[in-house]
């Protein structure tokens, strides 16, 4: 089980002078006193019911959930009433806005007339990460009005890693009201690099994650002038930044529950209507983790 891992895995730890108490629990009946900063790490499928069963439990002051944050537009409402109605703030752990890399480059292209980010790579899980990269150009623009177009992705769906889980392939495309574009390609057939190429007015950068490598260049050069190390922190270095920060201030860098509703609506509608065009009847739960 989860939390025989969770328990192994903390137990292999270093000891940490800071770390008071830890507790382990089997079920959210279990809890006996109210939480300050909860992470639910669940599948997207359980995630509405695991929320619900933890508020009514416990009072919670803040909450952080992993996307897909749920599989249905009604589950995400029904979770934005319940916080509301609960006074939890939430966010949704889409870490590429704590990144550092990301958070320079902002400020370097926040005030570009537009933007577009290609992402490129294979069997990459685009239908369970996309997320991410919706909430990049978000992020990089200041902007989450979009609209997206699957009229390209591939005519089949493909077994996720995850057993009781779909995946998609093929090609999407991402616009901001402004015009800026996310062009997200996912290529199940042949192996292609895995790239993240951004493009303002005035420059280009290409990101090769699996190289950790990212150069960069003047738009009107035919050359990248330089090539630096490209840092991506991972979950388990910045998880208790996370929570310091909330702690501390009461906000976090991470994208706030109410605009990555925003975000996650036309995904969901989009990869809903895609499903329901292969299957031939309608879809309102989207099957992605």
């Amino acid at each position: 089980m989860a939390s025989n891992k969770a328990k192994r895995l903390f137990n292999e730890m270093n000891v940490n002078p800071l770390i008071h108490n830890v507790s382990f629990f089997k079920s959210i009946n279990s809890l006996k006193y109210d939480i300050d900063v909860a992470i639910i790490s669940t599948n997207a499928d359980i995630r509405r019911k695991v929320v619900e069963n933890l508020l009514e439990k416990v009072d919670v002051k803040y909450l952080i959930l992993e996307k897909i944050a749920f599989q249905s537009i009604q589950d995400f409402e029904i979770v934005l009433e319940l916080l509301v109605k609960k006074n939890t703030k939430g966010w949704v752990n889409c870490t590429a806005r704590l990144w550092p890399f990301y958070r320079k480059l902002r400020e370097e292209i926040i005030s570009e007339k537009r933007i577009k980010i290609g992402v490129s790579g294979s069997n990459w899980a685009l239908a369970s990460n996309t997320i991410h990269f919706i909430d990049l150009l978000a992020f990089l623009t200041g902007l989450n009005k979009i609209t997206i177009d699957a009229t390209a992705l591939d005519r089949e769906i493909y077994q996720s890693k995850r057993q009781g889980f779909i995946e998609l392939g093929g090609r999407l495309i991402v616009q901001s009201t402004r015009g800026d574009i996310l062009d997200i390609i996912d290529n199940r057939k042949t192996m292609i690099p895995s790239l993240i190429r951004i493009e303002t007015d005035n420059q280009i950068i290409e990101i090769s994650q699996k190289k950790i490598l990212y150069k960069s260049s003047q738009k009107n050069s035919d050359t990248f002038t330089n090539e630096l190390p490209f840092c991506k922190p991972l979950q388990s270095e910045i998880s208790h930044l996370m929570v310091q920060e909330i702690l501390q201030t009461g906000d976090s860098g991470l994208t706030s529950i109410d605009e990555s509703y925003i975000l996650h609506k036309p995904l969901i509608e989009a990869f809903n209507e895609h499903l329901s065009a292969l299957n031939g009847k309608p879809y309102t739960v989207c099957p992605v983790t």
